[in-house]
């Protein structure tokens, strides 16, 4: 199997895209982890664990918006068809109830 290389035959634009999702995608996981891995040893964060699970969900919902619709721009706009099968992955990281629990939303 040959090794993913993200900017070989990409246009400038694509470049910097196609980066800015994966710096988008690996800054998400770490916070998750974190979560998770406190939930799991049992960490004692007592009233600021819902803003905690909270946080961690936004931010994993936001990122997945961003990084789907930085995908879309780089796919030229043929993503938003069917037959392309990115517009399910669109329509699924849309943020829809990400943020129903701001008090501004």
């Amino acid at each position: 199997m040959t090794p993913f290389v993200p900017f070989v035959g990409t246009s400038f634009k694509n470049s910097s895209s196609i980066a800015e999702m994966i710096i988008e995608l690996e800054s998400i996981e770490p916070h998750l982890a974190k979560i998770a891995e406190d939930w799991s040893n049992g960490v004692d964060h007592g009233a600021q664990w819902p803003s905690k699970i909270f946080a961690a969900k936004y931010r994993a919902v936001e990122g997945s918006w961003r990084v789907a619709d930085l995908g879309l721009d780089v796919s030229g706009g043929q993503g938003i068809f069917r037959s392309a099968g990115y517009e399910r992955l669109v329509r699924d990281a849309r943020p829809n109830s990400s943020r129903e629990f701001l008090p501004h939303a």
